[in-house]
């Protein structure tokens, strides 16, 4: 979940990211939420995808199901991301992350 508050849809004045894991049975397993300053919402969308399967690898959970608002996000996570695009380096670290995993959806 993403939540911000802008004038310009472009450039955020302030983004909050949110992401909360449940197990299969909607029991909460973690979670977080934190400032993170002027980005643009595919950014921040992306920031909070990487942070949260950050979190769920570190606590040994390999299977993984993604909800997000953000088609965008989703697509440039997906693997065929341009090698130009400017989020790049949190692009390949999310993609990174999630190779990790048996089952990411």
């Amino acid at each position: 979940m993403l939540t911000a508050q802008s004038s310009n849809p472009l450039v955020l004045e302030l983004a909050a990211a949110s992401f909360v894991f449940c197990s299969g049975d909607g029991n909460l397993v973690a979670g977080f939420m934190k400032k993170i300053g002027r980005i643009t919402i595919t950014f921040a969308e992306i920031w909070a995808i990487y942070t949260g399967i950050k979190l769920i690898v570190e606590l040994g959970i390999n299977r993984l199901q993604i909800e997000t608002d953000s088609s965008c996000a989703l697509k440039l996570i997906d693997g065929s991301s341009s090698s130009h695009h400017h989020m790049l380096f949190l692009i390949r670290a999310t993609e990174d992350l999630r190779s990790k995993m048996t089952c990411v959806v």
